[in-house]
């Protein structure tokens, strides 16, 4: 094409998406890097990023899902501990020295509330540290006793497994849908560049 009309004559549109093309082409591998580390970087944010304002990022995709698979692995483990008659501080503890990052923060602000008795025993007043669903410990506070704890805390285990695999099919049936508008758009945007610089040519 660019031996039948200057680039300089083409429409601004066809222009627009050469060029893009061209930078591109000439940048392919700082793009095939970044793709690269996009997902280390965003799993790092996801694991490391500690503290109260994590509370509002919680609920945005791939932080929400990292933190209902979080929670249930942490719930099942802490049921597996309290079925063999652990003690609930040695078994956060023993969970707490074999986490990092998200997980063992949760873990630690756990330990501190056992420690300080935070709802004078109630274990749900213990484990409330933003990584389990509110209305779980809710009902978690509404208990008069620990009696039966280990099953009632691996079916919360199972109530976050749950929602983690409906959370991810949400997000790939909404991929599903978006996909082919991305793909039919990007062609037809290529399409119409050509066109249109092909009627722009005079012979």
């Amino acid at each position: 094409m660019k031996m039948l009309s200057p680039v300089q004559t083409w429409p601004s549109f066809s222009r627009l998406i050469y060029e893009t093309s061209l930078g591109i082409y000439e940048n392919q591998l700082f793009i095939i890097v970044g793709f690269i580390l996009i997902p280390v970087i965003t799993f790092g944010i996801i694991t490391f990023w500690l503290g109260d304002s994590r509370r509002f990022v919680d609920k945005l995709p791939f932080f929400k899902q990292y933190r209902l698979l979080t929670a249930s692995a942490s719930l099942s483990s802490l049921a597996t501990l309290l079925a063999s008659d652990t003690p609930i501080r040695e078994s956060v503890e023993f969970l707490h020295e074999r986490a990092r990052g998200y997980g063992a923060y949760h873990l630690e602000r756990m330990i501190e509330q056992i420690g300080h008795n935070t709802g004078k025993g109630n274990v749900g007043y213990a484990l409330d540290t933003g990584l389990i669903n509110a209305r779980e410990i809710t009902r978690l506070k509404r208990l008069s006793t620990d009696a039966d704890l280990s099953r009632k805390l691996q079916n919360m285990s199972t109530t976050h497994s749950k929602q983690l695999v409906s959370s991810i099919q949400r997000i790939e049936k909404l991929m599903a849908i978006l996909w082919p508008f991305i793909m039919y758009g990007t062609l037809l945007l290529f399409g119409g560049s050509i066109m249109m610089m092909a009627l722009s040519i005079r012979f």
